[in-house]
């Protein structure tokens, strides 16, 4: 048998030269190596690219956004324009003196009608347009029938 300490140094020198059970030869751990570090610059080189690509979208969608403001902007200004001459309008249509063009437009046909067939109720749809026109009410003895056309 060999000495002690001779045993020592064997079984040490084999423990500690023994390559790893995971892998069958000794340059396999500095491959893994590398190979993350080629991992590592690639996840890398990603990495930048999804930013540079990240920032290219933010400054799209501000240019995107200013330009929906500008056209925001335009819509405000020609909807308080819209807003004036609406209130003018409705000021307009509000006025003691309007009134609807159908209405005296039926009541102008109805008359020419009821002249026209010898009804009775000409004088009646002449009094309902006076009082719609705010006409005064001697103009009514020039329009209706005189006893002379009869």
């Amino acid at each position: 048998l060999l000495p002690p300490s001779i045993l020592f140094c064997l079984f040490f020198f084999l423990i500690v030269r023994r390559p790893p059970i995971s892998t069958l030869s000794s340059s396999s751990a500095a491959s893994d190596v590398y190979k993350r570090q080629a991992q590592v610059k690639r996840l890398l080189a990603e990495k930048e690219e999804m930013e540079g690509t990240k920032e290219a979208a933010v400054r799209e969608c501000r240019r995107e956004l200013a330009s929906k403001h500008c056209i925001i902007t335009s819509l405000q200004s020609k909807l308080t324009e819209l807003r004036k001459v609406l209130e003018e309008t409705m000021g307009k249509l509000n006025d003691e003196n309007s009134i609807d063009k159908r209405i005296v437009s039926h009541l102008m046909v109805n008359y020419i009608h009821s002249t026209a067939t010898g009804r009775k109720d000409g004088p009646d749809i002449l009094r309902v347009m006076s009082t719609l026109l705010g006409w005064d009410p001697t103009c009514l003895l020039y329009t209706s029938p005189s006893p002379r056309d009869s």
